[in-house]
């Protein structure tokens, strides 16, 4: 199975508390954090590509895809929650991948502010990542 979960996470992970230290960044889902920013960076999809295995069946590119949640509250809970996602979306697009979506969303009666983004490619066996 091809797995760069670890890479890629770290990279993301260090381009958000390198441009903003005061955030929380976790690879596990937390709907209710704690503590703010916070960001989780999931990996939701790691699947074979059919028409890329060779004639042993071994697969040699995997299609996957993040969804990065940024929580964020205060005054300019939606600037920095902006802010953060555009750092996170410009660490993939260097890497390669692609935008599939962004979506904002407040909890909590309002207090908290939620930004919701999923990006995705297609990764080769030597970790080469590729548009879909």
């Amino acid at each position: 199975m091809i797995d760069f979960e670890n890479e890629i996470y770290t990279r993301i992970y260090q381009r958000v508390t390198d441009d903003f230290p005061d955030a929380d960044v976790d690879s596990l889902e937390n709907y209710m954090p704690s503590h703010f920013p916070f960001i989780n960076i999931v990996e939701a999809e790691n699947s074979v590509r059919e028409r890329d295995r060779d004639s042993g069946g071994i697969e040699n590119f995997a299609n996957v895809m993040y969804e990065i949640n940024v929580y964020t509250r205060g005054e300019k809970k939606k600037e920095t929650a902006k802010a953060i996602f555009a750092s996170i979306n410009n660490e993939f697009m260097k890497m390669g991948f692609i935008r599939l979506m962004k979506s904002p969303a407040t909890f909590n009666n309002g207090q908290n502010f939620r930004m919701i983004g999923r990006f995705a490619a297609a990764v080769g066996a030597d970790g080469t990542v590729y548009q879909r």
